[in-house]
């Protein structure tokens, strides 16, 4: 699964539904976190709010907290991919590019101000973008009229595979250009 997107907290709390999923008893210390995920139990607790909110909000019962324990309760709606879901919306790259494609016209202080970063942390977003988005031959630069630059054809082939969901890398190696196609 794709996981550029995702900011480094979603990230962890894929990882944390993940090692809970492959534990027999389903459940797994936050000890055990720590080591695997070498994170301290304090970001260990902030991740699993994050989760336990998705899961209220979604009215799941999945996880549960115990004695320093999380544990995963089977026989739930929970599907991992639309926490995965969920989560690449919230990220701050999936929203960057979102906001451009919904205003095309955008500069660069009213997504930075819109999507309430500083202004050094959105270019730092947008460095890591423009290195994902190479393989499409597009760039983001705001010194043009349009911020997302390159061919249509490619511009929207990035777009669809983003909105689709689809593993973009595994695309990309199968097909660098789209150029050949009429």
């Amino acid at each position: 699964m794709e996981t550029f997107l995702l900011d480094k907290q979603y990230k962890h709390i894929l990882e944390i539904v993940s090692q809970v999923s492959k534990k027999p008893t389903k459940e797994i210390s936050f000890n055990d976190l720590e080591t695997e995920l070498n994170l301290t139990q304090k970001t260990i607790k902030t991740y699993l709010y994050t989760l336990l909110i998705y899961c209220e909000r979604n009215d799941l019962k999945t996880f549960t907290l115990e004695k320093g324990k999380l544990k995963m309760l089977l026989k739930t709606d929970f599907n991992y991919f639309d926490l995965y879901h969920y989560l690449i919306q919230k990220s701050v790259k999936y929203q960057i590019i979102m906001s451009i494609l919904t205003n095309p016209k955008i500069t660069f202080t009213e997504l930075y101000l819109d999507l309430k970063l500083s202004r050094s942390n959105a270019s730092l977003h947008i460095k890591q973008l423009n290195d994902f988005l190479k393989p499409y031959h597009c760039k983001i630069s705001f010194l043009q009229n349009n911020p997302l630059q390159g061919e249509e054809h490619q511009i929207r082939f990035l777009y669809y595979n983003l909105l689709l969901g689809c593993n973009i890398d595994q695309i990309i190696t199968t097909s660098p250009s789209l150029d050949q196609v009429t």
